[in-house]
């Protein structure tokens, strides 16, 4: 058995995070691991594709405070890096009826933004047939995060601060160790390491703490603790659609944007969003679709490989009649596994204590909740519960013992999930 100090189970954007500001803020001589059941930089989880967007504008003023703060977070971590993590710009919304919270959360917090009208909008933006009630919203301190630098300077960072990272390791079991009295309880990590001749070992571990930040797989890796969490995933779709480039001026999305409407007769969701092309991505194309999932799963193993016909039909058919110089139909396509629980916030605190009983503050857990703009500030949220047992944040809304989150025996899922996707 190999002793560690700190074991991180999930190599995803937040696991690195985490791992990185263990190894900051780790004593000398203290020893962190992190185990990743695939290998790091997958498309099997949450972390994939080109893009994701950094907003701070919320309906939930709590969400929008720790946005703020991740911000700052962002910039530290760019300076440490030195590089540019996020592309800053402008976020557009719409329309009117479902942005009254957000500015009123913007006014009571004097952050800056702008409102336009549906003209405005069609006048800066290539949009046609917006109906007439369409508003506008462009708030600052809002921008695109560029996944593939920001997991491989996470990485490049865990390693510079002595963690180490292992891949092709999966957790099959996590037991608590009886031999040691309960208010500093080891844990004990089995995993199934594969090896690249083809062959597997078994290993087995031990740490003062396991941060569990396995996303869609946490049931997995919790499954020998007697208890679970009631996830459902969502498989949430991305599309790449040709822009005109030969056009006088070529079309261009100026800034990322998403679409607030309510449903139709003829569709299940009217919300859409879309990215500008990006230096770091596929050349002339715009990513577009539908934020919405028709296709919700209680095991990442059950996983489909591509998106839904249904999903590319309303796409394809909003981006025909709303889209000025963009393809109708996308180049490529993918889903990412997006976990959930009833409430679409997160699940972020220490094992159930009901469960585990004094043990329970060795076993911290992230998962559930719409994350990867909040990925520094989780990295080190994470961290000081590990270290120090409590956080400078406010995490009391994410609470894994709030209504919901943890499954009874009772529970099973229903036939067809009660789950309705929603913006944040």
């Amino acid at each position: 058995m190999t002793n560690y100090d700190y074991i991180v189970v999930g190599g995803c954007a937040v696991g690195l995070s985490t791992a990185y500001n263990l190894g900051k803020a780790c004593e000398k001589g203290e020893k962190v691991l992190v185990l990743e059941k695939f290998m790091y930089f997958n498309q099997a989880g949450s972390s994939g594709d080109f893009v994701r967007m950094f907003r701070t504008m919320y309906s939930d003023i709590e969400l929008c405070k720790l946005a703020l703060k991740a911000r700052d977070l962002w910039i530290e971590l760019e300076k440490e890096a030195n590089v540019e993590l996020i592309k800053m710009m402008d976020y557009q919304d719409g329309p009117e009826g479902n942005l009254t919270k957000p500015i009123e959360i913007m006014k009571q917090l004097n952050m800056e933004y702008q409102q336009l009208s549906s003209a405005e909008i069609m006048e800066r933006y290539p949009f046609r047939n917006l109906p007439s009630n369409f508003i506008g919203v462009f708030a600052k301190d809002n921008g695109i995060i560029n996944v593939f630098l920001t997991l491989r300077i996470l990485y490049k960072l865990a390693q510079e601060n002595n963690v180490e990272l292992r891949e092709n390791e999966e957790v099959t079991k996590l037991e608590l160790n009886t031999g040691n009295h309960s208010e500093d309880r080891n844990v004990i990590v089995t995993t199934i390491r594969k090896n690249v001749n083809g062959t597997q070992d078994t290993m087995t571990y031990s740490a003062k703490k396991v941060i569990i930040t396995a996303g869609a797989y946490v049931n997995n890796v919790i499954k020998t603790l007697n208890f679970q969490i009631q996830l459902c995933i969502w498989e949430m779709v991305s599309m790449y659609f040709t822009l005109d480039a030969v056009s006088n001026p070529p079309i261009q999305v100026p800034s990322m944007w998403f679409q607030f409407q309510d449903e139709t007769p003829d569709s299940k969701s009217n919300l859409f969003y879309g990215f500008p092309e990006v230096s770091w991505g596929p050349e002339n194309q715009t990513r577009i679709a539908v934020d919405y999932s028709s296709r919700m799963i209680y095991d990442p193993d059950e996983r489909h490989t591509g998106v839904s016909e249904y999903e590319l039909q309303i796409t394809s058919k909003w981006v025909e009649k709303h889209c000025i110089g963009v393809q109708k139909y996308p180049v490529f396509q993918g889903t990412c596994l997006m976990p959930n629980v009833r409430d679409n916030n997160f699940v972020l605190d220490f094992a159930p204590e009901k469960v585990l009983g004094p043990a329970h503050k060795n076993i911290i857990i992230f998962t559930a909740g719409w994350a990867f703009k909040f990925v520094p500030l989780l990295g080190k949220c994470l961290s000081q519960l590990a270290i120090n047992g409590c956080t400078e944040y406010d995490i009391s809304n994410y609470n894994i013992d709030r209504e919901g989150v943890l499954k009874d025996d009772k529970d099973t899922p229903p036939k067809h999930p009660v789950y309705k996707p929603q913006p944040c």
